[in-house]
Formats: structure tokens, C-alpha cells, sequence
């Protein structure tokens, strides 16, 4: 707390306490086709009753969080720049989503900001609103507001969507699902730029499944001349566990009434469940076959994602090469340390405690990037530590903080 400040040291293997960990920050290196650079970090913040633990997904080999309040900062000319910032609230529970403030900056001031509000019955969303604030014209209007549509088996067959500017109303959307007896069949988008009760289709998604229940294609249509057109298809492939392990991407031919392949994803499954390669390939119709162009490789522990590498294949030598964007993507956890960047409770050191101008950091974290946010996941300074290791919080008002720090793609984060 501020008048002094009170250092608590919460490196990330001290949150052992909890049953499960929670995600509390990602970053993503670019490669320059010699060295590895910061891109881009975000930190998360759980409030303590927050009950929401991270969750591997593994069809898209992704980490599900559902954090308070989340920063997002992108690495230019040697500092950490803020660019986007997201505010959440949850029912007691934590079940359902109640409001969402998302706010854009540039050059560290409020740019635009989104407000949304979500409302329910029981446990059904009825519909939701959004505020749009453009701070640099000043103006802030209603820019959508969503109803949604339950059929007798509780499930949303209609969401309406409503668009407005700072002129009043702008387009209205449509979308229609159709279920039986409870997997998704079809799925028709329809709009309106004149008024919100003529509809003109516009796509049409249609699910297929085989005989284990698995979405085995989805058709998709578009609405031309008054009649639907074959547009494209997804095919997917599962193996024993129902984890998909190839998608094929088909573009349709209306000349010849045929489809024709453009791309596949294939997966590695090393275990069966978890993904452990992607080979994204493209068709080429000169040589009629597939070529991979695009490889992505994951890594785990504790069954949670902790890393991810982007690879391109060199066309000359025919070798993999880091990606150019997204080479590496780190994810952070509050109870394990990332497998490639171990870390313990010794390895920083913040003094003195409490604290009122100068915080001063031991170990070796000279040139750490740094951000200092409150309980609410508002960002209140960051920064680059200097060759001192020290920061200056005289400026801060009082309360309680959190300071997120990386260097050399390991990130540590303390309280204060």
C-alpha cells in the first residue's frame, strides 16, 4: 500500500496454494531472420474470487482464461507501449459475463473505448448493448445492440444484431440456427442497410456429421441472383480420441459443378489428444499436390500450453526457419514455471518494504521491460529498468499494485 508502499514478493511459483493455475500473461517474438524480438506482451489479473482456472483447448490448441482485466503491450523502439486494455465482470458465481469495457491507446491516451453490457434471464442472455466512445472526436453513441432467440429446447435459434453510428442507425444483421435434435445444422445470415425489418440473405453455413456425432464438413453458400451458390467446404478428419487431425479447405468450382482443394491442415497428436505439430500446406494446381508451407510446434506442461514456435519453410534451401511474425509465443502461469524459463522465488528481490519513492530491484534484470498496473488491471506506469534497477513510484497514488516484468522471454510478476 502507497504512504508507504508495502513490497509482497509473488513470484509465480509462491501461487502453489491454488487447486489449479491461472494464465497471468503471454508474449510473442518476431524473428529479423537473425535474432528473436519482443513483439508484443499481456498481463492478466484474477480477482481472488475469481474461480475461472485456465483451461487447455485442445481442438485449436489454445489456453481458455477468462481474467478481470486484461493489459496488452506492444514493443517499440526499445519500450513497452500500451494499446489495449479489457475490463470483465462476472455474476458471483463467475458463470456469466455481465460487462466488458475495451479500451484502445495510442501513444499512451485513450483512443476508443467499447462498453458492453450483457443481460440474462436465469442463465439465458436475452441481449446486450454497446457504448462506443471515440475520444479524439469526442463522441460517444449506442454503435449495436444484440437480442438473441431461444427455441423450446433452450437453445438460441435467432440473434439480432443492430448497428449504429454517430448518425443514428447504420445496418441491421440477422442469424438464424437450426438444430436437430441438438447439433447445429445450418446457420443463415441475413441483413438490412436501410432498416431493421427487410432482410436480404446473405451466407449460409450447413453441418454434416458422421456416424460418432463428430462435425465432419460444413458447406459453405452465398446468396447471388436471388438463389444459393456453392461457395466452399471444410472437411475434417478425427482420429480414435475425436481430436480432429485434418482440416482440407475446398473452394467450388460453379463452371464445373465440382469441389477443388486449396489448403490443408494437418495435425500431430503425439498422445492422441494434445496438438503437437501443425503443417499448414497449400495447393498447387501446376503441380497437383499439396506443399507445406507453414509449420507451428507446441509445447506443455501440466497439460497447459506454455509455448508455441512459427516456422516458414525456406523456398531456396527448403529448410524451416523462424516465422518472421509470431516466431515464439510464451504463456505464463501463476502456479508452474514455464518449462523453457524456470524460475524461483530467489531470482528477485524488491527493496526497500515498505516502499514511498524509489523501488529498487537485485538480480540481474537490468533492461527488463516492466509494467505497473492496480487491483483493476489499469496500467499505471511501464518502462525499461534502468542500469540502477530502480523505479520511481513517488507519482503513484496510494493502494495496492501488481508489476509484471520480462527479460529474455522469462516474465516474473510481483505485487506491491
Amino acid at each position: 500500500m502507497k504512504s508507504p508502499l508495502l513490497v509482497i514478493l509473488l513470484c509465480l511459483i509462491q501461487f502453489g496454494i491454488q487447486a489449479q493455475p491461472r494464465l497471468i500473461g503471454t508474449s510473442t517474438y518476431n524473428h529479423d531472420g537473425s535474432a528473436y524480438t519482443l513483439s508484443d506482451t499481456s498481463v492478466q489479473l484474477h480477482f481472488s474470487g475469481n474461480m475461472a482456472y485456465a483451461q487447455q483447448d485442445t481442438v485449436y490448441a489454445s489456453v481458455l482464461s477468462r481474467p478481470d482485466s486484461l493489459a496488452q503491450y506492444t514493443f517499440n523502439s526499445g519500450n513497452l507501449i500500451l494499446s489495449s486494455t479489457n475490463r470483465q465482470w462476472y455474476d458471483p458465481t463467475y458463470h456469466h459475463q455481465t460487462r466488458t469495457i475495451s479500451t484502445g491507446y495510442a501513444n499512451n491516451l485513450k483512443f476508443v473505448e467499447s462498453d458492453i453490457q450483457y443481460y440474462y434471464t436465469g442463465n439465458r442472455l436475452d441481449s446486450s448493448n454497446s457504448l462506443f466512445t471515440n475520444f479524439q472526436t469526442v463522441q460517444t453513441y449506442h454503435d449495436y445492440i444484440t437480442f438473441y432467440h431461444y427455441d423450446a429446447m433452450n437453445q438460441m435459434d435467432t440473434a439480432w444484431i443492430i448497428y449504429r453510428n454517430a448518425s443514428g442507425f447504420s445496418s441491421s444483421y440477422r442469424y438464424e440456427y437450426t438444430y436437430y435434435p441438438n447439433n447445429l445444422l445450418q446457420t443463415i445470415t441475413v441483413h438490412t442497410s436501410s432498416d431493421s425489418v427487410n432482410y436480404t440473405p446473405d451466407n449460409r453455413q450447413s453441418y454434416f456429421y458422421n456416424s460418432q456425432d463428430l462435425n465432419d464438413s460444413i458447406v459453405y453458400s452465398s446468396w447471388v441472383n436471388n438463389a444459393w451458390y456453392k461457395a466452399a467446404k471444410n472437411v475434417f478428419t478425427y482420429n480414435s480420441n475425436k481430436q480432429q487431425i485434418q482440416k482440407d479447405y475446398l473452394g467450388f468450382d460453379n463452371t464445373i459443378q465440382q469441389y477443388t482443394p486449396s489448403a490443408r491442415d494437418f495435425y500431430l497428436r503425439s498422445n492422441g489428444i494434445f496438438r503437437d505439430t501443425l503443417y499448414s500446406m497449400l495447393w498447387s494446381s501446376g503441380l497437383n499436390m499439396f506443399g507445406t508451407t507453414v509449420k507451428m510446434s507446441y509445447q506443455y506442461q501440466g497439460g497447459l500450453l506454455t509455448r508455441s514456435n512459427g516456422y516458414t519453410r525456406n523456398t531456396t534451401t527448403g529448410q524451416w526457419q523462424p516465422n518472421p511474425y509470431g516466431a515464439i509465443h510464451n504463456f505464463y502461469y501463476d502456479m508452474m514455471p514455464n518449462r523453457v524459463d524456470e524460475t524461483s522465488e530467489n531470482q528477485l528481490a524488491i527493496f526497500p518494504n515498505p516502499v514511498e519513492n524509489v523501488l529498487q530491484v537485485q538480480g540481474n534484470w537490468t533492461g527488463a521491460s516492466y509494467v505497473i498496473y492496480s487491483m483493476n488491471g489499469m496500467p499505471v506506469l511501464s518502462g525499461k529498468l534502468n542500469a540502477q534497477q530502480s523505479i520511481q513510484v513517488q507519482s503513484i497514488p496510494g493502494g495496492m499494485y501488481f508489476v509484471a516484468m520480462e527479460l529474455d522471454k522469462k516474465i516474473i510478476r510481483t505485487s506491491f
